[in-house]
């Protein structure tokens, strides 16, 4: 018994901290999720008031009803900032350019951690406050930001490390932060897919019919496919197989890339024919840098070698998460 927890322990230990993986994966997460939470502002920027606000398209004191008290809202800056003269509309475009400046601040590696807890913060206050209005891209960017904290992502390629003249290193803490990212996607895609075999719908085609015809995603006219109901099964059966397999496959370094690639032709998919480009982004930010990066470094070195440039990494014996 004690030799088997031993062995249980030993493989554990060695799955999660005794590979040494390149932290150009985590600068790759961080950058990619503050430029993320930029252009998501950005997105909404023009109906900003529309959103937040007692003027808005839900008053605050209703938005307020769903909120538990210890939540933080957006009418909590508002409040804070009243007794020096600004008022509810200016405070919430106030609150959005603190909200860009630390997203930038995160993108450029500046005072990472900090950078990372303030913004999260801040995005909670928005995402809190018009929580009516979120879906998958505002929950998926509030467990990144919660990431960029708790992880080291500002280790490499980033202002903290030319400020401290830290080299490019290899460690054991940016392999388990890799490891965690992969677990929570197999452990995202697995369920997504298992959920999804508890009713009819993808297996006779009809959620897929529903989902590039219903008004508030059809972005093409495909009511031709009515007359080819096998191509709807065909495609609800390959999303379930995809997603339920995913963990499986994404872990076997053989099939690795090829799971990879029919995972984000999904996300295109998603972006193309539902409209949803911010979802199908983060999806794809999460999957490149939890188990793409490998893959997506290798192709930046041989794009720069082609051009005769000095690789930007030079540790160039790097091993993939899960080899």
């Amino acid at each position: 018994m004690k030799k088997a927890l031993q062995s249980i322990w030993t493989a554990i230990d060695r799955f999660f901290f005794q590979t040494a993986y390149t932290p150009g994966a985590l600068a790759f997460f961080r950058i990619s999720i503050a430029l993320f939470a930029l252009v998501q502002m950005a997105a909404i920027y023009p109906d900003l008031l529309n959103i937040y606000g007692k003027f808005g398209f839900v008053r605050t004191e209703i938005s307020q009803i769903v909120l538990d008290g210890f939540l933080p809202r957006v009418n909590w800056f508002s409040e804070w900032v009243a007794p020096w003269g600004i008022d509810e509309r200016a405070s919430v475009h106030l609150l959005f350019w603190i909200h860009t400046v630390l997203a930038i601040t995160l993108a450029l590696g500046f005072m990472s951690r900090l950078s990372a807890a303030l913004l999260w913060f801040v995005h909670l206050m928005f995402f809190n406050t018009a929580s009516i209005f979120a879906y998958g891209a505002d929950y998926f960017l509030t467990i990144s930001l919660f990431y960029c904290v708790l992880l080291p992502v500002g280790l490499n390629y980033s202002l903290d490390q030319r400020i401290w003249k830290r080299p490019i290193r290899l460690t054991a803490g940016a392999h388990f932060s890799i490891r965690v990212l992969q677990v929570h996607m197999c452990i995202v895609y697995f369920m997504a897919g298992f959920c999804k075999t508890l009713g009819h719908q993808w297996f006779n085609g009809e959620a897929i019919w529903r989902a590039v015809m219903l008004p508030y995603f059809k972005q093409f006219d495909m009511g031709f496919l009515a007359d080819y109901g096998g191509i709807l099964m065909v495609l609800g059966w390959g999303v379930i197989v995809l997603e339920i397999a995913y963990p499986v496959f994404m872990s076997w370094k053989k099939t690795r890339f090829l799971w990879l690639i029919g995972t984000m032709a999904m996300h295109v998919g998603i972006a193309i024919f539902m409209g949803l480009y911010l979802f199908a982004a983060i999806m794809m930010i999460l999957n490149t840098a939890a188990f793409g990066w490998p893959y997506l470094r290798d192709l930046l070195l041989k794009v720069q070698a082609f051009f005769g440039r000095k690789p930007w990494a030079t540790t160039t014996a790097v091993q993939t998460a899960t080899s």
